[in-house]
């Protein structure tokens, strides 16, 4: 019994010992778990702690404010931007809520912001929200605010990033405020220049109307020029006319007397014959010749006056056109040679070539031949199979380049203290171009003579009619 008893025993303590064992290889696996769980609770403490200064190194690292607040608006979470753009201490911020830096109007409109974040739970943005610094100076921040939720997800509060924009809004105030200045000054700029352009316009307008009459009155001194020396040239035919008249009637008187006292002879008769004779051919010669200057000037003169277009031949009128010129030709030892074909015809202003011919010659006679005892001028007049072209030279004292680039500008001249208008080449110019709808060049040297070369296109007639 007692041996059964001791193997009862000993079965008992083999299987308390197997139990001891299985229980103490169970604590020792728990053991390990509660270790290795301290482990990794630790690791996720250190983890925590880690990514809590590197979350609080951002914050306040940020330009921009961060701050939380809970539902009342009270301050619970700050950065330093946040402090310093309030300009208060962290220990003043404390306990701080919306109303303390901002004014009534600012604070209920952060109330309503709030608000809608609490109802809406999503995001809001807010621009120019003027919160007031301890010091009192006002600053513009925009924000963008959210809801902060509890762990069981209810609201807990708000929070936002807040960026400093004061100077940004004072740079835009100043940009707009500059436009509006600069808008302001390019209306009254604008309003002075329309001011400006009115007179200049008006101006133009009249000297337009001014340099119109100059230009009318150089072509009637001109013309009244042309009138005293032709004047002047028809009294020396009319003169020797009435002088042969005049010798005619007292011979014929004479004779007369004679014959009615019977003493008239044969030679007396003769002498009065061959006296008669002449006197009647110097008066014939000399009336033709006064008949020829008056049709010359009469038509030169008409057609100086008159802009209408006609057929006429142009040598025959390049002639006439200097033969009213003589009386100025005749004072000088200066040679004028034209060049023309004598049937080539022209539908065109005879007035015009009047004026051309005019004027290059008294340019010539004035200007060119300074100080030259013989001068020659030559005049050629063609047709090619574009255009008509008139070629007139002298042999003259040339022009220098500044002179020969403002030939035709108006009231341009070298003799303005003789009295020159400078309006005689411009007149030309005009009437080339714009009578004629041609062209017109001068070419010149000092000491080379002066070339101007007039282009009339062939359609012109075509085009005028």
């Amino acid at each position: 019994m007692l041996e059964a008893e001791k193997s009862k025993v000993h079965a008992a303590n083999l299987e308390l010992e197997k139990g001891v064992a299985e229980r103490t290889s169970q604590l020792v696996i728990m053991n390990k778990d509660l270790q290795q769980e301290i482990s990794e609770r630790k690791r996720s403490a250190e983890a925590l702690k880690l990514s809590e200064e590197r979350y609080r190194t951002i914050l306040e690292s940020m330009q921009e404010g961060y701050f939380e607040v809970d539902l009342a608006g009270k301050l619970k979470f700050f950065n330093h931007s946040a402090a310093k753009i309030l300009g208060y201490s962290p220990q003043e911020m404390e306990g701080l809520d919306y109303h303390d830096y901002t004014n009534k109007d600012t604070a209920k409109k952060m109330y309503q912001v709030f608000n809608t974040l609490y109802t809406s739970g999503k995001s809001v943005d807010v621009m120019d929200y003027g919160i007031v610094r301890k010091d009192g100076e006002v600053r513009i921040l925009s924000m963008s605010t959210s809801l902060i939720r509890n762990l069981q997800g209810k609201p807990a509060g708000f929070r936002g990033v807040a960026r400093d924009d004061t100077a940004r809004k004072r740079a835009e105030e100043k940009i707009r405020q500059m436009n509006d200045e600069l808008e302001q000054r390019v209306v009254n700029r604008t309003a002075q220049l329309n001011e400006v352009n009115l007179a200049l316009k008006q101006s133009l307008v009249t000297v337009k109307k001014t340099q119109d009459r100059l230009v009318q009155t150089e072509k009637m001194a001109s013309l009244g020029s042309l009138v005293a020396g032709v004047a002047h040239e028809i009294n020396t035919p009319l003169g020797i006319g009435v002088t042969a008249s005049s010798l005619l009637e007292e011979k014929t008187r004479h004779i007369n007397s004679l014959h009615a006292f019977g003493k008239m002879k044969r030679s007396d008769l003769d002498k009065y014959l061959k006296a008669a004779n002449d006197a009647s051919s110097s008066i014939l010669l000399n009336l033709n010749r006064a008949v020829d200057l008056i049709r010359s000037f009469k038509q030169v003169a008409v057609d100086q006056s008159n802009e209408e277009r006609r057929s006429f031949g142009v040598k025959d009128y390049i002639d006439n056109v200097l033969l009213s010129l003589l009386p100025q030709l005749k004072k000088t030892k200066h040679h004028v040679q034209v060049d023309c074909q004598e049937k080539l015809q022209i539908n065109s202003y005879p007035g015009a070539f009047s004026q051309i011919i005019t004027n290059l010659v008294m340019n010539s006679l004035l200007h060119g031949f300074s100080g030259i005892e013989r001068g020659k001028i030559q005049i050629r007049f063609s047709k090619t199979r574009a255009a008509y072209v008139l070629i007139y030279r002298d042999n003259g004292v040339g022009m220098d380049e500044n002179t020969r680039l403002n030939i035709f500008e108006p009231f341009f001249t070298t003799k303005r203290a003789s009295g020159g208008t400078g309006l005689g080449m411009h007149i030309v110019f005009n009437i080339a171009t714009q009578t004629l709808n041609g062209s017109i060049s001068c070419e010149s040297e000092p000491g080379k003579g002066t070339v101007i070369a007039i282009k009339i296109p062939l359609n012109q007639e075509i085009d005028d009619v």
